[in-house]
């Protein structure tokens, strides 16, 4: 009878890797070891068996003798029982010869770290030959390692990909070890070893045991007995966290850890490395800080201090994605960068388009899918699922929601946590839940909290679907616009949305329509809608729920929620081109191309400005004809003047008629009537008409006097700009002070839109000033605004207007150049007529430009 033993299985299978020349072996790798198996022992061993035999895929079994004969053979070996022989030929007194107590130490600890290694690698979420070293290890290490520091951690939370850049550290680490005549003893492997293995045994006696040392020896003695000894020992515990451990038994593992690193400190060749969560850090910080000739702790990089591996790198992501699919061009955007930096996303990402790896398929969603991929993983997954499900909304349940606390004294749960410790487990150690411990001297402060702000709102959002049985309707958003501050509720309806989308729940829409919302906020909610409708249109699902998506898109009351100016940028201009390819009726196709023409008035795009005008010339204009001011002879004004320096009376002549006579629109909606008086103020203002945008504001405000929030915003604005441009200083002012206080107040709730037309008014009547570098980097500021949301128009307005006070730029003629230069660009850029944003000043200073400047603009137009 053949007895089988997993030591020499073990050894067998990594004497089989060398002689088939593969240091580390991957599951791609097995189809090929067959063939070579074949190929020199006639014996057929299948690429499944062979995944089994290295752990790729899980069984519980004992290979056949055939297999272990054939792998020995290959080996060179007559068979197993003589593989077996071969390892038990050692004196036995040679092993007790103190010479050879490093040689064997070392080879235990090698048998073991390759074991962590390759377990280690087997579990990367991508496979391990796609992935790449991480440069904070090497920078953290190599300092470690060359100063007299005992131990280093790497601390941070779930999905940072310390393991995997800690794997290929220890690679090659082993690999350069093969080579050296001081060979190191590398001891790698897992915190949850520990756990399992310590069973009421002292860390410092099992750390001995585990490299061949008997109890009553340590690396004291290790020292004694070999004089001379230049090697180093590498103790390396990846995830050292107390979520493995039961009943509290961290705390003494960990005190004992330290204790040996204080044992072994006047040795500079032990070396202890960590990694470790950072709630197991927070909870153990205060011990590490304490030592610092002892711990490394590297470089923090947040505010908490409680993490220290940074996210991926555009460059990371970059190679990553061409080890994945080297055959096509991989576009690293700001987007992907803040959404796929986080190694846990990407592994996500890679799963969900293994089969064909491309960036080409994230778009604004992608965060959303990669978030709820994560959440159903480790939540509704599992044996504990419906305990994880009870204990999250436990925990949330005694949240301070009313004053925005949203972690729980962990006191205040302790009988839930106890009743679901498994489940509390499993979600500590996802990294769903994290706990922290901020006691201090006065306080017993023990914190239970969800890891990430994302994480918090798709829980919130779940758990409120589920009080309203999955229903996206008035009383659901009702329910957020009660429970939570503004802070929290936009991301939650936005779940709400994303919900209802992609998963089979009822929705109504119409809900949206009286949710109290800043511009700001409504326009965010504007844009994922358009993608969330551009997203599903593209899949091309008929189904019956995206039909009834698209009706209620298209009903009048929701139409119209989309329309209103302040919402004019370029991703508005993306959601209403993903409304004409639904079933509109002619008055809203009309409403949608007039909203997109006035967008391309505001980003000087004559082009497009003349394709809309085009499309509009194509529909039945009788409902136009009707109105006071005909939005297409607005248009057709403004496109003649920019282009041609043709003034149309048409549209002035309306406006005229109107601010002397205002009558209000009727059978219009709200939006297109504030979009209708948009481009007539803006045709007043291009055609330098500016005495006209001020009468007509004025008759907008008799006619209608109950403006919103953002809508009167602009107006007031608008008639700053009209006072000040006709030499109104006074009158701009006191407007500007009247709409500053509200700016400042709520900024943070004004569409783009509405911050350009604010900062470019409020840099013209600064001029002039004395702190010329505060005005220089407003204008800057403002100019990237301008360029990041495509208002063109404003940037070469506020230009003109400020070269136009060259004075002020005397000290500093290339800062005037650089202004300049970019007035000129943009204007020709864009097919206008450079005179109509130029006056006689503008032309005195280009005359006093230098011939640098002039070259510049010469290659420019080349």
């Amino acid at each position: 009878m053949h007895l089988f033993s997993t030591y020499h299985f073990d050894l067998l299978k990594k004497e089989l890797t060398e002689k088939a020349n593969m240091t580390y072996i991957t599951p791609a790798d097995c189809k090929a070891l067959s063939l070579a198996l074949f190929n020199k022992t006639q014996k057929s061993i299948s690429e499944t068996t062979l995944k089994r035999i290295f752990g790729f895929a899980y069984s519980k079994f004992t290979p056949s003798l055939f297999t272990m004969n054939a792998l020995a053979e290959f080996c060179d070996y007559t068979g197993w029982d003589a593989f077996c022989q071969s390892r038990q030929k050692t004196p036995a007194k040679k092993q007790h010869n103190a010479e050879n107590k490093p040689c064997s130490i070392t080879a235990k600890a090698e048998r073991i770290t390759n074991f962590t290694l390759q377990t280690q690698m087997n579990h990367s979420g991508i496979p391990f030959q796609y992935t790449i070293p991480r440069n904070f290890v090497e920078e953290q290490l190599s300092i470690f390692m060359q100063q007299p520091y005992t131990a280093t951690v790497f601390t941070a939370p779930a999905g940072y990909g310390k393991t995997i850049g800690l794997c290929h550290w220890v690679k090659e680490l082993v690999k350069t070890n093969i080579d050296k005549e001081n060979k190191d003893i590398i001891l790698f492997f897992n915190g949850n070893t520990i756990n399992s293995s310590l069973q009421n045994i002292n860390l410092n006696d099992w750390l001995m045991g585990l490299i061949g040392l008997s109890a009553d020896e340590d690396l004291d003695g290790l020292a004694d007995m070999v004089e001379g000894f230049n090697g180093r020992f590498i103790l390396i515990i990846d995830g050292f966290d107390d979520f493995y451990f039961k009943n509290n038994n961290f705390e003494t593992t960990f005190n004992q850890l330290a204790d040996i690193i204080s044992m072994y400190h006047k040795y500079p060749w032990f070396k202890v490395i960590l990694t470790m969560r950072s709630s197991t850090w927070t909870n153990f910080r205060e011990d590490i800080i304490a030592k610092p000739d002892v711990w490394f702790t590297g470089f923090m990089m947040d505010n908490e201090h409680k993490r220290n591996v940074p996210p991926l790198s555009s460059e990371q992501i970059k190679k990553l994605c061409e080890n994945i699919n080297p055959n096509v061009t991989h576009e690293i955007t700001l987007p992907i960068i803040d959404k796929l930096s986080l190694p846990l996303y990407f592994q996500y990402y890679y799963q969900k388009y293994s089969d064909n790896f491309s960036l080409t398929h994230f778009n604004d969603l992608t965060y959303y899918h990669l978030v709820a991929a994560n959440y159903y993983h480790n939540i509704y997954k599992g044996h504990y699922a419906i305990e994880k499900v009870l204990l999250i909304t436990g925990i949330i349940n005694q949240m301070d929601t009313d004053n925005n606390v949203y972690e729980v004294n962990k006191l205040k749960v302790y009988e839930l946590l106890k009743k679901y410790g498994p489940a509390y487990q499993e979600m500590i150690s996802s990294g769903i839940v994290e706990e922290l411990n901020l006691s201090r001297e006065s306080k017993l402060n023990f914190i239970v909290k969800m890891s990430d702000e994302v994480t918090l709102e798709y829980a919130l959002a779940m758990i409120l679907m589920y009080n309203n049985n999955y229903v996206f309707d008035e009383n659901l958003v009702n329910l957020a616009d009660l429970v939570f501050s503004r802070e929290k509720k936009l991301p939650i309806i936005k779940w709400f949305i994303y919900n209802s989308i992609y998963k089979d729940y009822e929705f109504d829409l119409k809900a949206l329509l009286n949710v109290r919302m800043s511009p700001a906020e409504k326009s965010e909610i504007i844009s994922f809608i358009g993608e969330l409708l551009k997203i599903q249109r593209a899949n091309n699902n008929k189904s019956e729920r995206m039909e009834d998506l698209f009706r209620q898109v298209c009903s009048e009351d929701f139409f119209n929620y989309f329309i209103s100016l302040e919402f004019i940028d370029v991703a508005y201009e993306q959601v209403l081109e993903t409304f004409l390819h639904f079933r509109l009726s002619s008055q809203q196709q009309i409403l949608i191309k007039t909203c997109l023409a006035a967008i391309a008035v505001m980003q000087l795009d004559l082009t497009k400005l003349e394709k809309h005008l085009n499309d509009l010339k194509l529909y039945n204009q009788k409902s136009l004809q009707n109105l006071p001011i005909n939005p297409i002879d607005c248009i057709e004004t403004i496109l003649f003047y920019l282009k041609y320096g043709i003034v149309k009376k048409d549209a002035l002549i309306q406006i005229t008629r109107f601010y002397f006579n205002p009558t209000e629109n009727v059978g219009i909606s709200k939006g297109f009537n504030e979009l209708i008086n948009l481009l007539a103020l803006y045709t007043s203002t291009i055609c330098q008409k500016h005495n006209k945008a001020a009468k007509l504001i004025n008759g907008l405000n008799k006619v209608y006097p109950n403006q919103s929030e953002g809508y009167a915003f602009i107006l007031k604005t608008i008639m700053a700009e009209s006072y000040l441009t006709s030499g109104y200083e006074e009158k701009a002012r006191e407007i500007f002070n009247e709409i500053s206080d509200q700016y400042n107040e709520k900024e943070g709730g004004f569409t783009t839109f509405m911050k350009v037309l604010y900062e470019g008014l409020k840099i013209k009547l600064t001029l002039p000033a004395t702190n010329h570098t505060l005005v220089v980097n407003n204008i800057k500021s403002l100019i990237k605004l301008c360029d990041d949301s495509r208002q063109i128009i404003v940037k070469v307005n506020t230009l003109g207007f400020i070269l136009s006070n060259y004075a002020i730029l005397k000290e500093n003629v290339y800062v005037f150049n650089d202004l300049y230069f970019d007035f000129i660009k943009s204007i020709r850029n864009n097919g206008c007529r450079t005179e109509h944003f130029m006056n006689e000043e503008i032309k005195w200073a280009e005359t006093r430009t230098s011939n640098n400047l002039m070259a510049r603009f010469n290659s420019y137009d080349n």
